[in-house]
């Protein structure tokens, strides 16, 4: 099944935006602009991006790119101040077990058999992968069914990504943004494509302050003042 990552750095203590018409997007390419809307009440403080993948969420340099931006972008929108407050380092909390999938939604291919189960088995094999023995690299011609459901995948990736930036907040729990995500997917018959990749345990990303990215949703409560990055795919 395609899938659509789309990615949101929220500051906690101000308001989640209620919908994305309230904010600029992030355009592939050279040109880069930060959204900044009077409607919005994180004052430009908010940065959306978007970027497509196939079976592999999150992978490569789009990830990086993706971070780098939106930190930047934040950086340069955030009103000025004249204290800084000493921000303690992130320390991991305790991770639940895996949230269950109802069995009627079908299953991403990297988790069949002889797929990977965690990073150090290497990346999924599929048809497409690159591979350095190989001198010829395919490149896949998406169908037309294909292209709709990336569309599709796209539009549920933004909603879910609304629906997990409201829950972000001084207090709550990055296991909690998580819950509200798997249950918001779920629920529109789709397969969070994280959970179980490569052994990964959730159905978003959290990355918190310093860390970059690929953050696992644990027990921490977020703190006033933190940047919440989430990454849904």
């Amino acid at each position: 099944p395609p899938t659509n990552s789309t990615m949101q750095l929220y500051p906690v203590g101000a308001t989640a935006p209620a919908a994305a018409t309230t904010l600029g997007w992030l355009q592939t390419g050279p040109a880069v602009a930060t959204c900044r809307s009077s409607a919005s009440p994180l004052s430009g403080c908010c940065v959306w991006r978007r970027a497509c993948s196939w079976h592999l969420p999150g992978h490569g340099s789009g990830v990086a790119t993706r971070i780098a931006v939106a930190v930047a972008a934040t950086a340069a929108s955030a009103p000025a101040t004249s204290s800084k407050r000493k921000r303690r380092k992130v320390k991991s909390g305790l991770v639940s077990p895996m949230r269950p999938v109802p069995e009627g939604i079908s299953r991403p291919p990297y988790l069949g058999p002889g797929q990977p189960s965690k990073p150090t088995d290497g990346f999924p094999e599929h048809e497409y992968a690159y591979r350095e023995e190989v001198s010829e690299r395919k490149i896949e011609i998406k169908t037309a069914e294909q292209i709709q459901g990336m569309r599709e995948a796209g539009k549920l990736a933004r909603a879910t990504l609304e629906a997990a930036g409201r829950a972000v907040a001084a207090g709550v729990t990055t296991e909690e943004v998580d819950r509200v995500a798997h249950d918001f997917i779920v629920s529109h018959g789709a397969y969070p494509s994280p959970l179980g990749y490569m052994g990964f345990p959730k159905a978003i990303c959290t990355s918190v302050n310093d860390v970059i990215g690929h953050g696992i949703p644990d027990s921490r409560e977020m703190e006033e003042g933190d940047i919440v990055n989430v990454d849904v795919t």
